[in-house]
């Protein structure tokens, strides 16, 4: 949702689905062939994990988040307003069965660092580095 709604929605095809604003959006990951995030500025986005969890290829703009989530293999990267980047992007995912399954399949394993098991020790190894 947002001030340009309306004017997306006329420039979108039928197939397009605005959704809105959404309290349990697993649902709809479940229906994406690419998930796109097109973000200008994103410290951190939650988003681009749930979509590798749901094993959606993923483009981002390279903006902090997505850049340090996705690393180098697990979704494609473009540069922040590069429209036409964004557009090869997806011109690129949509032409190729096996890209979209490799980045999902990388996606789905880049994951596992960003779980508890994972997380926690390196938290816990930041603060005792702090203590000392």
């Amino acid at each position: 949702d947002g001030p340009l709604r309306s004017e997306l929605e006329a420039m979108a095809p039928p197939n397009v689905i605005f959704a809105g604003w959404q309290t349990n959006p697993w649902t709809y990951y479940q229906m994406f062939d690419i998930f796109v995030i097109p973000s200008r500025y994103e410290p951190f986005g939650v988003v681009v994990l749930e979509a590798m969890q749901a094993g959606v290829p993923i483009i981002s703009t390279r903006s902090e988040g997505p850049v340090e989530t996705l690393g180098q293999d697990a979704g494609l990267l473009v540069d922040v307003d590069d429209t036409a980047a964004m557009a090869d992007a997806l011109r690129q995912l949509t032409a190729s069965t096996e890209l979209r399954q490799e980045l999902a399949e990388n996606g789905r394993r880049r994951l596992e660092t960003y779980t508890a098991g994972a997380i926690v020790p390196r938290i816990e190894a930041e603060y005792r580095s702090l203590l000392t």
